[in-house]
């Protein structure tokens, strides 16, 4: 028996047990116990089935802190218990920084758990948490939530609940849209921002935009960014490595210019610098910039925004991080190019008539004679002599200018 308990407790040193679910938060919310300054989770908590020590003996690597709530609460109260009970086990973590971490990925866990802490991290229980919001989902993951389970006890608008009566078929289209959105996350640790290094990047280009009148294109230059974090530098910064990897012609297709791009052999962001056109022959050029993420897991996407945050505006001002099947910043410049704030002859043409418009004003003003006003509207002649505005309903229509 020793032998094998020694096996055991070898194996837990190695690898971190993980435990997928404690309601520790919610009871000691039942119990009016989130007091961290009365309730000390250091010390044996009898009325519970956790608290550190247990936690310790256990030999507990990982734990899922559940932020439960109830299926009797739903929309903004379900939302905002839920969020309450998010916020105390942050503060729990906060505590216990010698005990505990959160975790955000697998590497946090890996990393935390080598540092002989407990690897902290948040699932929320049930649908209604959300409710019926993929903006909560979105707002949950970015506070730590790593789980999401569709329903508790109770049917949630968009999904069954094993424990209570079909209602919606298993999952409604909205339902779908959940299960797709959270699967985004399990790709790459962030929405639309991970391809599989290797594949293949296309990316149609608006003709109007990158594509002269006589069909002439200029190629796409293109840099391979990654970041090492064992290079951070003092205040956290992380230094940008970046690779030319040279020009690469478009490819001229019936509807415009296309970039194939095949070359995706190591996982990090590519990013591509195209050249737009404008003027009458396209004689005017710029710059237009878009980066696409291949195999970056989330730990290393955060690092890489970090460097693109100190590093990448003397390469790209403000490039976003696009998803490889993204190319809606093209349709962007395009609804840029067609907007009415860049049509210059437009406002040149409304200038001119309003110059117009004051100058019939003015000609107007000196060539209308007293008489002719009185003719026409006494009470406007009588407040003309007397340089008051005269009554709205004994205004006539204005005369047509004479003497001119």
């Amino acid at each position: 028996m020793t032998s094998r308990l020694d096996a055991a407790r070898a194996l837990l040193g190695r690898s971190p047990l993980v435990d997928g679910h404690n309601d520790l938060a919610w009871e000691l919310r039942e119990a009016g116990s989130q007091d961290l300054g009365t309730t000390d989770l250091a010390r044996p908590v009898g009325f519970t089935h956790t608290d550190l020590p247990r936690l310790a003996a256990g030999r507990v690597g990982a734990q899922f802190w559940s932020v439960y709530v109830p299926v009797s609460l739903a929309g903004e109260a379900a939302v905002a218990t839920t969020l309450e009970q998010i916020d105390f086990v942050r503060r729990v973590v906060g505590r216990y920084p010698d005990r505990l971490e959160l975790a955000l990925t697998a590497a946090d866990v890996e990393r935390i758990f080598a540092a002989g802490k407990i690897a902290s991290l948040i699932g929320a229980e049930g649908g209604h948490s959300i409710a019926c919001s993929l903006g909560v989902l979105r707002v949950l993951h970015g506070l730590g939530v790593r789980y999401l389970t569709l329903t508790h006890n109770a049917n949630v608008p968009w999904a069954d609940s094993a424990t209570d009566a079909p209602a919606a078929g298993g999952l409604t289209a909205f339902g779908r849209q959940v299960v797709a959105e959270m699967q985004k996350y399990l790709a790459g640790g962030a929405a639309d921002e991970n391809r599989a290094v290797g594949s293949a990047l296309r990316v149609p280009l608006d003709p109007s935009v990158f594509q002269k009148k006589n069909g002439e294109t200029r190629p796409a230059s293109r840099i391979f960014l990654s970041t090492d974090p064992a290079k951070i530098q003092g205040g956290g910064a992380i230094p940008l490595d970046k690779k030319d990897l040279g020009n690469q012609p478009l490819a001229a297709t019936p509807s415009g210019p296309v970039l194939d791009f095949t070359d995706s052999k190591v996982p990090g962001v590519y990013l591509f610098t195209f050249t737009q056109f404008s003027g009458p022959e396209g004689e005017n050029e710029k710059p237009s910039y878009a980066a696409y993420a291949f195999n970056i897991d989330a730990q290393r996407e955060g690092d890489l925004k970090r460097a693109i945050k100190d590093d990448l505006t003397q390469l790209a001002p403000n490039v976003p991080i696009h998803s490889a099947d993204d190319s809606s910043w093209v349709n962007l410049l395009k609804q840029k190019r067609d907007d009415f704030s860049t049509r210059r002859w437009l406002y040149l043409f409304i200038l001119l008539v309003l110059i117009a418009e004051q100058a019939m004003a003015v000609r107007l003003s000196f060539h209308t004679r007293p008489e002719d006003i009185e003719l026409h509207a006494p009470s406007a002649a009588s407040a003309y002599s007397h340089g008051t505005a005269a009554p709205v309903a004994a205004m006539a229509p204005e005369p047509e200018p004479v003497g001119v």
